[in-house]
């Protein structure tokens, strides 16, 4: 048992819950499926977005790339969802109205001070698919790991 497992059980049920009332596809059979997109060796994953890290015992909830995908493996990447000052600034609350290019483009260019050339936007796009097919990649490799066992 780690620290993160309450954490993880939470955030897990939440969104097989919210898949349940959007009837969209939930890509996982159990909890230990999913729990690698929470934690890495030991400790929990970063933003995909803004690099934060969770509070203490605490992991992010995952944000669907494309909600209308659902929760499955290849459309999900760690996002904070809280934030000291305002749940709108965390990445999950801000970007919940918006598609991830046109957040992108709009965060980026507001950290920035100016708007931000596309080329920039597209690296930092291409650096979180990225994340996405190797948290998939790694969730395939855990069923095998599960069926062979």
């Amino acid at each position: 048992m780690t620290p993160y497992d309450k954490s993880i059980r939470k955030r897990f049920f939440g969104m097989r819950w919210v898949s349940q009332q959007e009837q969209t596809p939930f890509g996982f059979l159990t909890l230990t499926d999913a729990a690698h997109y929470y934690v890495k060796h030991g400790s929990p994953r970063p933003c995909a977005y803004c690099g934060r890290i969770p509070e203490q015992n605490k992991v992010w909830g995952l944000d669907r790339i494309d909600p209308s995908l659902g929760y499955v493996p290849g459309n999900l990447v760690p996002a904070c969802s809280s934030h000291y000052e305002s749940p709108q600034l965390s990445c999950q609350g801000s970007r919940a109205k918006f598609t991830l290019l046109s957040w992108m483009e709009r965060s980026m260019s507001r950290a920035n001070g100016n708007p931000v050339p596309f080329a920039m936007v597209k690296q930092r796009l291409q650096r979180i698919y990225g994340l996405a097919t190797q948290l998939a990649a790694e969730t395939r490799a855990a069923e095998k790991e599960d069926n062979h066992a």
